[in-house]
């Protein structure tokens, strides 16, 4: 144990302590409630002489010696009370010290303040980290899953309120994954409006966006299934690693095989049709001997899905108007289009200069980017992706035939979204 400081130099400290604090008076807003600093000081010395009083009591033994600072003879008790020969005394002396203090503060500021900081107060809302995702959610879109989630409904039957909540999460992992594509892809625009990183910064978005994720945890609970959070962990697994290459081919200018590039599509955008029509299976209140026709059938929409988006980037003025003139091509992402002009082009040296340019630099300029779909052209890539895509609307087309005919229904409603759908 520390020796006590000596009580000369404690004495001498306090006498020039106020001295100074005598002829020195601190301005008003610094006391705080209007006390001159003259006041305060006398105030404090009081303080002070109440509390050393105390202390001398508490450190000194009935004989006058110094004592250890534990004192034997004053334990303390399981309720925190003072039980000592001399406890009231002491307790007394320490409860005016505390009183002296209150009074030198002067309005309370200091009980308010501690009262505040042991006390349970009320947790954040969470409406700043869901800014982000609500502006994303205003823009217009046309709102394929939710149609997509009706039309498979068409056959399973789920009550309304089970897919209202289906609807809600797939929507909010839809604007999670959005979100976070934009910023990894260095994308400006949404739907023709500004990207939600580009307006709230990349700190805020990918807190946003993480937050979805959980969320959606909380939002499956409601339907009450021991098979959701299931289908919830194994699709999102498969989301990430299918994003994982789409992102690793992307930074090491690295060119995927035709093969490689649709399993990174069934993990990364099939997967969320997955996650909507595997839950609907669970909720449904038939049986259904079915499940892997209709896993075929979203492996087939996912791809077509994101072909159509790979096609439409390149060839579409809407697209363009959406999301900037060749947006992939500053990305440097490899679609099935620059796939098919990597193992086509009779100029594999521009090529990659380009691919290289876009890396370093940041994207691309207009020039260069006018360039390269130049390329693209002249290497028949776009009529190849045209044709893949007609054949997936073949094979889709062909699979809801089949799947009408298991269930005994037909479904109009699928029919028609993969109509919007047809380029």
């Amino acid at each position: 144990m520390a020796p006590l400081l000596d009580e000369s130099f404690h004495a001498e400290t306090w006498s020039h302590h106020q001295e100074t604090c005598s002829t020195t008076a601190l301005p008003n807003d610094l006391t705080g409630d209007g006390v001159s600093g003259v006041k305060r000081s006398q105030s404090m010395a009081s303080v002070h002489a109440d509390v050393v009083t105390y202390n001398d009591s508490a450190t000194s033994d009935s004989s006058g010696t110094t004592a250890n600072t534990e004192r034997k003879d004053t334990p303390m008790s399981s309720e925190g009370e003072i039980t000592g020969s001399n406890g009231k005394a002491d307790a007394g002396k320490a409860q005016s010290a505390h009183l002296a203090l209150q009074e030198v503060l002067g309005d309370g500021t200091c009980d308010a303040e501690v009262s505040l900081l042991t006390q349970t107060v009320p947790a954040l809302e969470d409406d700043v980290i869901l800014e982000p995702f609500r502006y994303l959610s205003s823009l217009p879109g046309k709102g394929v899953r939710d149609l997509a989630i009706n039309a498979l409904n068409c056959w399973l039957e789920v009550p309304e309120e089970m897919t209202g909540v289906i609807k809600m999460a797939t929507n909010m992992l839809h604007s999670s994954s959005l979100m976070l594509d934009d910023l990894e892809d260095r994308s400006p625009l949404r739907r023709g409006k500004p990207s939600t990183h580009t307006i709230y910064g990349p700190a805020s978005t990918i807190n946003s966006a993480t937050f979805l994720y959980i969320n959606v945890i909380n939002v499956l609970g409601k339907l009450n299934n021991s098979q959701a959070i299931t289908v919830y962990t194994e699709e999102m697994r498969s989301l990430f690693i299918g994003q994982s290459y789409d992102i690793h081919w992307t930074e090491s200018l690295k060119c995927p095989s035709v093969t490689d590039y649709l399993r990174m599509i069934d993990g990364k955008t099939g997967g969320l049709f997955r996650f909507f029509a595997r839950l609907l299976i669970a909720m449904s209140p038939h049986q259904h001997h079915h499940t892997s026709s209709l896993d075929h059938l979203c492996a087939l929409l996912g791809r077509y899905f994101q072909i159509r988006d790979d096609y439409q980037n390149l060839a579409s003025s809407d697209y363009t108007a959406q999301k900037g003139f060749c947006e992939d091509l500053d990305e440097g992402k490899y679609s099935l289009p620059l796939i098919y002009t990597v193992n086509n082009t009779s100029d594999m040296m521009l090529l990659s200069g380009l691919l290289q340019c876009r890396r370093f630099g940041g994207g691309l300029t207009f020039e260069q980017k006018v360039l390269m779909l130049e390329h693209i052209k002249a290497s028949g890539s776009l009529d190849y992706t045209l044709h893949v895509l007609h054949t997936l609307y073949v094979e889709i087309d062909t699979e809801i035939g089949k799947l009408e005919r298991h269930f005994g229904k037909d479904n109009m409603q699928l029919r028609r979204l993969l109509a919007m759908l047809k380029v």
